[in-house]
This record gives structure tokens, C-alpha cells and sequence, in this order.
């Protein structure tokens, strides 16, 4: 068995897939500190199982997930597989190849696999138990590793000896059957606890279930008796609604009679109140032409008026154009007058071009005639200058050299001078520049202190500023919470109104009878109210009246049983169903007697319900008609204690709802709530919690205002510091190229002063040299001279005569140009006069069209005026005849109301004779409606004893028929109380006892077989232990013996010599004991290994390890820098062993040392290239 590969994903410093290949049987991990080689070491220890994120140098598992650099995002989740070839089957399984994968999920999820299946840890541990691979064998050693060697606590190396020896399956065993034992005692204990607390039960049980007993014989004999009392009842009631149904059977006839008599008067009083309307239909028509003509007159009227404003429009409107045609004649008149202006300065600038033309063209003559005369006097200088060019040759030449050397010498000594002054100069400006450059060093240190100052108070108001908007976004937050929140109020709230207004969870009968009282006015004078609408219930007592009252929160408060009886007349004819209505007259209010009174004084009794409940338009009577009776308790001890002493004459009800109802029955459990009761409060607690959410959301608006007002000036102070802070650094970077410029001149300057002192001496130098060559030349031209005198007369004459005739050609360019300057600005002022003309010209023509439109608007608005004096007059006339048709419709109009008054008196006489046999009629349905209020009430009365019988007994009358007995009623009612009081002196009774005794019996007779089922698990379980921990013992003896003596073996081989040993601190404990290591390297005494050196400590340890190899060589193992510790001399050797070592077994090394890389079949280079990211490089060594 040996490990063929590993496979990385995501698994920190590789967040791309990475295999290595495991060729050869050292496999060599090197490359520098930080480049990921330990990760490899930490990938096999993390999917064998490792669960301490410490371990694996992280705070928490998820740090083992790539996470991400600056330019690769994190990974989602890692993955690492190690495949191993198990052609040998060391690990138990059929497959030649094992492939074990860890997955872990950014989340904390992680899975395990085996061969692609997903499987547990506990599989993957087990499959690699003994074999040294685990993370607790010694298949991956580090340094922490072989400091747990090194420990001084002894049992920290007992886990690796124990894995070498091969008793970590035994151990695993046996850890695991102490669990079962400890949970084996916790559940006999259990069953023991379980046992005497039912001992202690099972009397009390037993005496509760002959309680039980005796009382289900009473039970059926009282079940006999009410039974027959119901049944008489019932013959009875039934016996009486056949009485009243004739009563109302006569009633009946005699109203038909009535309704008959009063058809007839219908009959009449419809075809009178036919004629009624016709005339009151006539005259409503006449009504709408006569408004319809008045009207008209109105229009007509309208229109007269609006003609005549139009007329006085029209005549404004004629006058405002007139004006304006005065207007537009006189703007003629002046625009002729500057056309005329315009010809006549034309005319004379014409005139005078003329005369500047022929000035110039007289100039022209006389510049031709002194030009050839110029041409002549050149000719003569020319002729007279080549008489005395030879002997001028000379003389130049010597004038020139002369010249050249004087205006050398002076410029010479010109450069002199301006260097001097240059150096002068040059000096001040270096001393200015100083000046400036200190005054530049002192601004930018003031300006760098007030940048400061300003940067501070720039982040102290961003710090303010991020709290207010940190202050907003908790305002806003809170304000969009209380909004939802009220929204939400205000929705619940419109929801239970529109209940209420609609009625809501009522019975439909109910709510549809409440409905048609909001719209007939005669229902509604009859309908005080129902029960749930005029009480108000305190909050703790709504549960208590939904659970006592129950469907009576809907009955129908009314005045007298008349009204109910109209009610119910309505609902008969409707088809609307049935309702129960409390006559306030009718109803006899109920209390409680002054000996009962005395049960309010109990503890936990709150009151009389009637007393605690307030009602509303006088309801009270029908309150203590239903709660008169009832009293409120806090629990249901309470409210036996108070009905076992006055012996269930009245009601109590809990504040949970249980009823103790008078006799002893008791009804409770959870309760199915209509929320009638609750609906007005729970209404106006949302509408008072809308007002107040309200009222704190306009607060939070206002507060939020606030802190945006505040934000506002603290962003307005913030963002003037900022362009202050921007000022300041633009300032200060200016000061800054200032400072840098004027250095920059005076190191310029330096060098130019270095360069003009330098300057100075050469010309100094080159001065003297040419007033020497001055001198020579000077000589030269005196002699020349003398010769040349003899031409400069004639010279001179014909040059006189030359220059004269130059300078009067150059006087008439000089008046040839100022004419034709002249010439030019006439023409120009002449083109201004013509475009000034051609300008007049449009606006006069414009004038002219603007003219003759204004006179045609003048004709149109006369004739328009003409033709509304003539619509006005024929309107006039249309007035009058519209007023004199209106006077005739009003008079037929008068005609027709006088009629349909008489007919209207006829019609109040019939009313008043139909309105008497209604009066009549009303008695008769009153008198019927009694008789089915009676036939009502004993159906009731008949419904309310079935009720009873089916929640006592689950019986209906058919039923009950199959148990009936003669027997005398009152006995049966004597022997019914009888057989009550004994059933209340016998106080609670448990109905179940009888089964809960026989099941508890049963349950015993189990829980003692669990028991000595538990007692023979646990007796088997120390036998287990002990057979185990014998095992354990013999072969970790035999291990520890041969671990010794490959110890000893193996540190003589690699310390040359010296002694090593492994021993027990107990000899009677082995199992349990210490382990200490003795060593002693050549030269030395045997000591304990932690008084060694480090390198010595190193290297025992090392000699351990192997050893360890040797008993049970691990498939793999992993190296992971053992021999950072060694000396060059100690790695050797450590390389050596490790090569020979590697014959039996698959090494992985981690290292920095060249000697063990040497022994290396294959390496592996780590390097990170990208920060973060490990790269992976592979050489081959043959």
C-alpha cells in the first residue's frame, strides 16, 4: 500500500486544481519560507480527519478556504482527495485503489467521500486505524509532533506509542463500550426513579378508581331519571304550542279580513294619487318651459349686452389706428426729407473726388520729369567716382581695417563694461534671491501649520458629519418602521370598523335583520342594540364573557316583547331566519342571594360578571337577566373550591374560560373565539395607537428635518474647509515652486558669475592687443589720404545736385499719397450715403403698405360696427316676444296648482281612514305575533332540554323514547336531587382512574423486565472492559519490548554510539502510566531527554520515530522539516537512515537542507510568483 497522489482545490494557498504525484519513495517538498510547502503537510492531516482548526494553523475550519488576493476573488469552498493503491488490501476493502476526498463549504458544511460515495469520518477513521495513517498516527510528522515526543508530559507520547503498538482498535473498542456502560447506569437509574415514583402512585390510583366506579353507578341511575324527566318536559311544552297555534290560527282570519277592506282603499287612493301626479307631472313640465323661457331671455338679454361691448371694442380699437396712421405719415415725411439730405451731400462729394483726381494727375508729370533728371546726375557721380576708384581702393581698404579695429576695440571694451555691470548686477540679484527664498521658506512653514490646523478641523467635521448621516439612517429607519407600523394600525383598524358596520362573525339572521335596521327606520326605533354591541368589557374578563355567553353575545336587545314580535314577523315574511330577542320589559334580572354574595370574598374571585361588566342605553336588565348568576374567578381551584361550598347553585367562569355550570357540569378546553366582544377595544386601541404612531412619526419627521438641516450646515462647513484646505495646498505647492525656482536662479546665477569673471579677464586680454593694431593702421592711412584729396571737390558738387533732386521726388510721393488717402475716404463716406438711402427707401415703402392696411382695417371695423347695431336691434325685438310667451305659460301654470290642491285634500282623507285600519291590523299582528313568541318559546324550551340532554348525555329524543318508564315526576325529581348531592360529596372524581390503574399495573410489569434486562447489559459490558483492557495489556507489552529495543537500535546508529530507552513510570499500570525517555548519546550519562540539547532532543526524537516505523511502518509518512533542529553532521546521518529507511517504506519530505533534498527520487519546488498563490514546480532525479 503506498499513496499515489494528492489533489488540492481551494485548499489555501492553491485556489486553482493541483495534483502531485507521489513518484519514487522519498518525494522531496522544498522552497522558501512562506511559499505554501506546509500546506501539503496540513492537506493529508486535514482529509484524514483533523478537526482543530489550530492544528492546521487557522482560528476557525473556514480558514483552510482559499481567500482570495488582490486580483483572484476567494473561493467558495476547498476540496482535497488522496489516492492510495491498495493492491496489498492492508486496508480491509476489496478495491486496489482507495480514493478518500474532504470537502468543506465556506458555510461550515463539510462531507466525506470514499471512492466518489459520500460516507462518515467514523468509516474513513476506522478504515485507517493500526495503520499508522490518521490524524492521530504518526503518518504526519512536524515539529509539533516531535514536540509531543519531546513533552515533558509523558502521556502526550503515549498516543503514538499506542498507535505504533496496535491497541488503538481495543482501546476504541473499549472507550466505546464504557459509553454504552455510563449510558446503560443512567437509564437503570432512570427506570429505578421510574419505578418507585409509580409505587408511590399506584394507591391512590387504586382507592380513586373505586371512587370512579361508584360513581358511574349513580351516574346511569341519574341518567335514567332526567332522561324521563326531559321526556315529560317535552310532552308537555308540545301540548301547549298546539293551544296557541289555534289562538293565532282565529287572529289570522280576522287580519286577512282587515288587509282585504284596506286593498279597496288602496284601489282608490292609487287612481286618485294617478290623477295627483299627472297634474303634478303637467305642471313640472310647464315649471321646466317656463324656466326654459326665461332662460331664453336671459340669453337674448346676454347676447345684447355682449353686441354692445363689441360696439365699443370696435370703436377704441378705430380710434387707436387712426392715431397710429397720423403716426406713420409723419415718419414718411422725415424719412423723405433724409433721402433728399442723403442726394445732396452725394452731389458734392462727387465734386471734390473730381478736383483730388486731377491733382494727382498733375503730381504724376512733374515725378516723371525729375525722375529723368535724377538718372542723369548718377550718371556724372558714377563717371567722376571711377576717376579716383584706384587710388579710393587703397584708402578703404586701410579706412576698413581701421574701422573694424575700432569698433572691435569699442566693442570690447563695451563687453567689458557690461560684464562688470552684469557681475554688479549680478551680485544684487543673488542677495534679492536670498531675501526671497528665506521669506518663501518662512510662508510655506506658516501656510504647512495653518494646512494642519485646517486638515484637523476638516476630519473632525467629517467624523460629525458621518455620525449625522449614521444619526439619519437610524432616524430614517426608525420613521419607515413607525410608518409600516402604522400602516399597518390604521388597516387593522379600518378592518374591524367595516366588521363592525357590516356585522361581522354575527350569525347571518343576525347581521342581516342589524343591516335592514340601518335602512328602515321602523326596524331600526324597535332595535336597541345586540348583547356584544352595548356592553364594555374590561380586558381580562373578554375571554370569560365569550366562554359564558357564547351565542347570547348576539341576542337582540328590544324594549318589549311587541317589538320582538315585529322583529320576528320580518324575519318570518323575509325568510331571514331566527334570532333571540331580550325584551327589556319582559325580562326578570337574576342574582346572586346574599348568602351567595358571600362566595365574591373568596380568594381569586374577582366579582359578579354582571357587577364587573358596564353596558350601554339602559341594557342593564338584560345583563343581570344574563350574568346575574355568574361569578369571575382566576383559575379553576378557585372556582371548585367556591362551587363545592355553595354547592353549584350558580355559574363560574374562569378568566381562561372553563364554565362550572350549576349542577356540576363543567365545560372548558380551548376556545374557538368569535372576538365580538374585544372588537370595539381592540378598534379603539389601534385608533389611539394610530394617533400616537402618528404623533411620533411627525416627532421623528420634525427630529429627522432637524438632523438634515443640521447635516446641511455641517456639509456647507465641511465643504468650505475642504476648498480652504484645497486653497491652502494650491498655495502652498505655488509657495513651494516659487522656493524652488528662485534656488534653481541662484545656482544659475552662481555659474553665470563664475562665467563672466572668467569672461572679464580674456576681454581685458584682447583690448590691448587691438589698440596695438590700432596704432600701425593709423599710420598707414595718413599717407594714403594725401593722395585722395584731389577728387573730393568735384565729388562733393555733382552729390549736392544729386541729393537735391532725391529729396523733391520724395516730396511729390508725398502728395500723391495724401490725394489718394483723400480720394479713399470720400469713397467711403459716399458708399455710407448710398446704403443710408437704399435703407430710407424699404422704410418708406414699409410705411406706405403699413398705411394702406390700417385705412382697410378702419373700413372693416365701421361696416362690422353697422352690422352689430343691426343684430342688436333684431334681439330687442326677440326679448320682448320671448317675456310676453312666459307671462302665458305662468297663467296655465297657476291653473293647474289650484287643481291639484283639491285633489290632494281627497287624498288626506283616505290616508286617515287606511291609517285606522292599519292600527287595527297592527293589534292583530301583535296578537299573532305573542302567540308565535309563545310557540317560540316552548320550541325553544323544547331546544334547550334536547340541547342539554345531548351534551349530558349524547342522547336526542328518539333516543331517549327507548328509556322510557312510567315513574311519578316529582319522586323522579327528589331522587334526581338525591342522587346529585351524593355525586357532589363525593367531591372530583377521576372517570379514567379505572384504566390509568390497570395501565399503570401494566407499565410496571414492563419497566421490572427493562430492568433486569439492564442489569444482565450492564453485567456483560464490565465483562467486555475487562477482556478488552487484558488484550490491551498483552499486546502493548509485547510492543513496548520491541519499540525498546528498536529505539536503543536506532540512536546507537545515529549518534555513533551511546544508549537510549524507553520506560514506564508504573509497571502495575502499564496502561494508564507515563512514559518517560532516557537517553544517553556518547560521552555522557543517561538522562532524561529533556535535559538534552535541542539538537541532541531533535534527533532522539528521530530515533523514536523510526523505531516506531519499524514495528508498524505507516503506507506513508509525512516530514514536514524534522530536521530544521540538526547540525549539517546530524542531517547527514538523519538523510542516511532516512534513504534506508525508505526500502519498506513511502516518505514525503518537507526541508530546507541540501543533504536531504540529495536523497530525493523526485522534488517538488514551491515558489509564490503571485502573492497568495503557490506555484508548483517538479523535477525527476534519476
Amino acid at each position: 500500500m503506498f499513496l499515489k497522489c494528492i489533489e488540492m482545490t481551494g485548499f489555501k494557498s492553491f485556489p486553482e486544481r493541483t495534483v502531485l504525484h507521489m513518484n519514487g519513495s522519498i518525494t522531496g517538498v522544498v522552497g522558501p519560507n512562506g511559499s505554501g510547502k506546509s500546506n501539503v503537510a496540513d492537506a493529508i492531516r486535514w482529509v484524514l480527519g483533523e478537526q482543530s482548526p489550530k492544528s492546521l494553523r487557522g482560528s476557525v475550519m473556514q480558514d483552510v478556504i482559499f481567500a482570495g488576493t488582490q486580483t483572484r476573488p476567494p473561493r467558495s469552498y476547498c476540496e482535497v482527495t488522496l489516492i492510495f493503491d491498495n493492491s496489498d488490501a492492508r486496508l480491509g476493502n476489496a478495491y486496489s485503489e482507495i480514493q478518500v476526498t474532504r470537502k468543506l463549504y465556506s458555510s461550515g458544511e463539510g462531507e466525506y467521500y470514499l471512492n466518489g460515495l459520500k460516507c462518515r469520518l467514523k468509516d474513513i477513521l476506522d478504515m485507517f486505524r493500526d495503520t499508522g495513517v490518521g490524524k492521530e498516527g504518526y503518518s504526519v510528522i512536524g515539529q509539533g509532533r516531535i514536540d509531543e515526543i519531546l513533552s515533558d508530559k509523558s502521556t502526550d507520547r503515549r498516543l503514538v506509542l499506542e498507535e505504533a503498538s496496535g491497541i488503538m482498535k481495543y482501546r476504541v473498542r473499549k472507550e466505546e463500550a464504557e459509553r454504552k456502560l455510563e449510558k446503560t447506569r443512567l437509564n437503570l437509574m432512570r427506570v429505578n426513579d421510574i419505578l418507585t415514583e409509580q409505587k408511590l402512585l399506584l394507591e391512590p390510583l387504586k382507592e380513586q378508581a373505586e371512587n370512579a366506579a361508584e360513581y358511574l353507578k349513580l351516574a346511569e341511575t341519574l341518567k335514567k331519571l332526567e332522561v324521563n324527566m326531559f321526556l315529560h318536559e317535552y310532552a308537555s311544552a308540545k301540548s301547549r304550542i298546539e293551544r296557541l297555534k289555534a289562538a293565532k290560527e282565529a287572529a289570522q282570519q280576522e287580519r286577512d279580513e282587515k288587509e282585504l277592506r284596506l286593498k279597496e282603499l288602496s284601489g282608490r287612493h292609487s287612481e286618485d294619487l294617478q290623477n295627483f301626479k299627472a297634474l303634478e307631472s303637467e305642471a313640472d313640465a310647464l315649471s321646466k318651459v317656463l324656466s326654459a323661457g326665461l332662460a331664453e331671455v336671459q340669453r337674448v338679454e346676454g347676447e345684447i349686452r355682449l353686441c354692445e361691448e363689441r360696439l365699443s371694442n370696435i370703436e377704441k380699437d378705430s380710434a387707436r389706428i387712426a392715431a397710429e396712421i397720423e403716426e406713420t405719415k409723419s415718419r414718411g415725411s422725415a424719412v423723405s426729407e433724409s433721402e433728399a439730405e442723403n442726394a445732396r451731400r452725394i452731389s458734392a462729394l462727387d465734386g471734390e473726388l473730381e478736383i483730388l483726381r486731377d491733382a494727382v494727375d498733375e503730381a504724376n508729370s512733374e515725378l516723371s520729369e525729375l525722375l529723368v533728371k535724377f538718372g542723369e546726375s548718377a550718371k556724372k557721380i558714377e563717371a567722376a567716382r571711377a576717376g579716383r576708384l584706384d587710388a579710393a581702393e587703397k584708402m578703404a581698404d586701410i579706412r576698413s581695417e581701421a574701422s573694424a579695429l575700432r569698433e572691435k576695440e569699442e566693442s570690447v571694451s563695451r563687453r567689458i563694461d557690461e560684464t562688470r555691470k552684469r557681475l554688479e548686477e549680478s551680485e544684487k540679484q543673488r542677495a534679492q534671491n536670498e531675501e526671497t527664498r528665506r521669506l518663501l521658506e518662512e510662508r510655506i512653514l506658516g501656510s504647512k501649520n495653518g494646512a494642519a490646523g485646517l486638515l484637523e478641523s476638516y476630519n473632525e467635521k467629517i467624523l460629525e458629519l458621518n455620525g449625522t448621516d449614521a444619526q439619519i439612517a437610524r432616524a430614517r429607519k426608525e420613521l419607515e418602521s413607525v410608518r409600516r407600523e402604522l400602516d399597518s394600525k390604521r388597516s387593522s383598524a379600518k378592518m374591524l370598523a367595516e366588521m363592525r358596520e357590516g356585522f361581522e362573525g354575527y350569525q347571518d339572521s343576525v347581521r342581516r335583520l342589524m343591516l335592514a335596521a340601518k335602512n328602515d327606520a321602523q326596524i331600526s326605533k324597535r332595535v336597541i342594540g345586540t348583547v356584544a354591541e352595548l356592553i364594555d368589557v374590561p380586558r381580562e374578563y373578554e375571554t370569560a364573557v365569550e366562554a359564558c355567553l357564547g351565542n347570547a353575545l348576539q341576542d337582540i336587545i328590544v324594549e318589549d316583547e311587541y317589538d320582538a314580535m315585529y322583529l320576528i314577523d320580518y324575519l318570518r315574511k323575509n325568510e331571514m331566519g331566527r334570532v333571540t330577542f331580550l325584551p327589556l320589559k319582559a325580562l326578570k334580572p337574576r342574582s346572586l342571594s346574599g348568602e351567595e354574595r358571600g362566595a365574591l370574598k373568596f380568594p381569586g374571585v374577582r366579582g359578579a360578571a354582571a357587577e364587573l361588566i358596564s353596558c350601554r342605553n339602559g341594557a342593564r336588565t338584560a345583563i343581570e337577566f344574563l350574568l346575574g348568576r355568574t361569578v369571575f374567578v382566576e383559575d379553576g381551584d378557585t372556582a371548585i373550591r367556591v362551587m363545592r361550598e355553595y354547592r353549584h347553585s350558580f355559574r363560574a367562569v374562569t378568566l381562561e374560560g372553563d364554565v362550572f355550570n350549576p349542577g356540576g357540569a363543567v365545560t372548558g378546553g380551548s376556545l374557538r373565539r368569535a372576538g365580538i366582544v374585544s372588537r370595539d377595544r381592540r378598534e379603539e386601541e389601534l385608533k389611539a395607537r394610530c394617533a400616537e404612531l402618528s404623533e411620533k412619526a411627525q416627532s421623528m419627521e420634525a427630529a429627522l428635518r432637524e438632523l438634515e438641516k443640521t447635516r446641511g450646515s455641517i456639509a456647507g462647513e465641511t465643504e468650505s474647509l475642504r476648498r480652504r484646505i484645497y486653497e491652502s495646498e494650491l498655495s502652498l505647492t505655488a509657495l513651494k515652486e516659487k522656493a524652488q525656482s528662485v534656488t534653481e536662479t541662484l545656482k544659475k546665477e552662481e555659474e553665470t558669475r563664475a562665467y563672466l569673471e572668467g569672461l572679464l579677464e580674456r576681454l581685458s586680454g584682447e583690448l590691448e592687443t587691438v589698440r596695438k593694431h590700432i596704432e600701425t593702421c593709423e599710420a598707414r592711412q595718413n599717407e594714403t589720404l594725401k593722395s585722395g584729396d584731389s577728387w573730393s571737390e568735384d565729388n562733393k558738387r555733382l552729390e549736392e545736385e544729386h541729393n537735391k533732386n532725391a529729396a523733391l521726388i520724395e516730396e511729390l510721393k508725398k502728395r500723391i499719397y495724401g490725394a489718394q488717402i483723400q480720394i479713399a475716404e470720400k469713397m467711403k463716406e459716399k458708399a455710407a450715403l448710398i446704403s443710408d438711402s437704399i435703407r430710407l427707401a424699404g422704410e418708406k415703402a414699409e410705411a406706405q403698405k403699413s398705411l394702406a392696411l390700417k385705412k382697410k382695417t378702419l373700413e372693416l371695423n365701421a361696416e362690422s360696427a353697422d352690422n352689430l347695431r343691426r343684430l342688436r336691434d333684431k334681439l330687442e325685438a326677440t326679448r320682448l316676444q320671448k317675456i310676453s310667451a312666459a307671462d302665458g305659460i305662468s297663467a296655465k301654470l297657476d291653473g293647474i296648482i289650484q287643481r291639484r290642491g283639491s285633489l290632494n285634500e281627497k287624498l288626506s282623507g283616505a290616508d286617515e281612514e287606511a291609517q285606522k285600519l292599519r292600527g287595527e291590523l297592527g293589534e292583530l299582528s301583535e296578537k299573532i305575533m305573542r302567540a308565535e313568541f309563545n310557540i317560540d318559546k316552548a320550541e325553544t324550551q323544547i331546544q334547550e332540554a334536547q340541547n342539554r340532554l345531548w351534551d349530558t348525555y349524547q342522547l336526542t329524543y328518539l333516543n331517549a323514547l327507548a328509556m322510557r318508564e312510567d315513574m311519578h315526576m316529582s319522586e323522579a325529581a327528589a331522587r334526581a336531587e338525591e342522587i346529585k348531592r351524593k355525586i357532589r360529596e363525593m367531591g372530583p372524581v377521576n372517570p379514567n382512574a379505572i384504566a390509568d390503574y390497570n395501565d399503570l399495573k401494566e407499565r410496571m410489569r414492563k419497566l421490572t423486565a427493562q430492568k433486569d434486562d439492564l442489569v444482565k447489559a450492564e453485567a456483560d459490558l464490565h465483562r467486555l472492559i475487562a477482556s478488552l483492557l487484558d488484550e490491551m495489556k498483552k499486546t502493548f507489552k509485547a510492543s513496548f519490548e520491541q519499540i525498546n529495543k528498536y529505539f536503543g537500535e536506532t540512536f546507537k546508529e545515529l549518534f555513533d554510539g551511546g544508549n537510549a530507552k524507553l520506560i514506564l513510570e508504573d509497571d502495575q499500570n502499564i496502561m494508564e502510566c507515563g512514559i518517560e525517555v532516557a537517553a544517553e548519546p556518547p560521552g555522557k550519562k543517561l538522562q532524561k531527554i529533556s535535559l538534552l540539547s535541542g539538537g541532541e532532543k531533535a534527533l532522539a526524537a528521530i530515533s523514536l520515530l523510526f523505531a516506531l516505523l519499524k514495528l508498524n511502518p505507516s503506507p506513508v509518512c509525512v516530514l514536514d522539516e524534522i530536521d530544521a533542529a540538526l547540525d549539517d553532521a546530524n542531517v547527514y546521518k538523519f538523510s542516511e537512515y532516512l534513504k534506508k529507511s525508505a526500502r519498506k517504506m513511502q516518505f514525503i519530505v518537507i526541508t530546507h537542507k541540501r543533504p536531504t533534498m540529495v536523497i530525493c527520487d523526485s522534488l517538488y519546488g514551491f515558489a509564490m510568483e503571485e502573492k497568495g498563490v503557490s506555484k508548483i514546480l517538479s523535477v525527476k532525479l534519476d
